[in-house]
């Protein structure tokens, strides 16, 4: 497992530049990249979340040898006392 971090959220193009060094080496046959994808509590939330990754899927998508897995993340709400 390796954790490409990203200053600045340039993560699409952080992940890119990675994957170009890993793949011009080529000591690999095949990548997974895992993209964590909040699940909002009501549908139409989605406009606002996960733009970043589904980019990134995208960006990955015709790529040779990258399988791209999304993970999705359900938050848990507390329920706020009165």
């Amino acid at each position: 497992l390796e954790i490409v971090e990203s200053p600045y959220r340039a993560t699409v193009h952080d992940l890119l530049k990675y994957l170009d060094k890993i793949e011009k080496n080529g000591h690999f046959d095949t990548i997974t990249v895992a993209i964590p994808e909040y699940v909002p509590e009501k549908l139409w939330h989605n406009i606002l979340h996960n733009q970043t990754g589904q980019l990134m899927k995208l960006m990955l998508l015709f790529r040779k040898n990258i399988l791209v897995t999304s993970v999705p993340y359900h938050p848990v709400l507390k329920e706020v006392s009165s």
